[in-house]
């Protein structure tokens, strides 16, 4: 591509069309590959506070069971009933023998509902957890 520059002698310049190419074809590569799942963490579940808060550090091995304020169960953004969540831990213990559940619990929860999901993990030998965030009284979750 040449252009005429003000002093009447043409110049080359770059062409910049395959350049703009490899962006966009760069772009749709990191969209299409990338993963777009909703994390759990995203449900909106004001956790308690801890002093000794750990960071969850095997993910694999852990199902996230997030109970809400109404005493609704969610593993992932799907909501379960009792029943549906019984089965959903069987399962996962028999397709891994170390299964280990995170309960993330609303801080205004009736203690009831996160102890439904610690009995049915303790009758099925699935090591659990209770999630909280740092600082005490739950101000670090807000």
């Amino acid at each position: 591509m040449k252009i005429q520059v003000e002093d009447g002698q043409s110049g080359d310049l770059i062409n910049l069309t395959p350049l703009i190419d490899i962006v966009f074809l760069l772009l749709i590569f990191f969209m299409v590959t990338a993963s777009f799942k909703e994390d759990e963490r995203d449900l909106k579940v004001i956790l308690p506070g801890a002093e000794n808060a750990n960071p969850i550090k095997d993910l694999p091995e852990i199902m996230l069971v997030s109970v809400r304020k109404g005493g609704d169960f969610f593993v992932g953004s799907e909501r379960l009933d009792r029943e549906e969540l019984q089965r959903l831990l069987e399962r996962a213990k028999e397709k891994n023998s170390r299964q280990k559940v995170l309960i993330r619990a609303d801080q205004d929860v009736a203690m009831r509902y996160p102890v439904i999901v610690l009995d049915m993990c303790a009758g099925l030998g699935i090591a659990t957890s209770i999630g909280t965030s740092q600082g005490v009284g739950g101000e670090g979750g807000r």
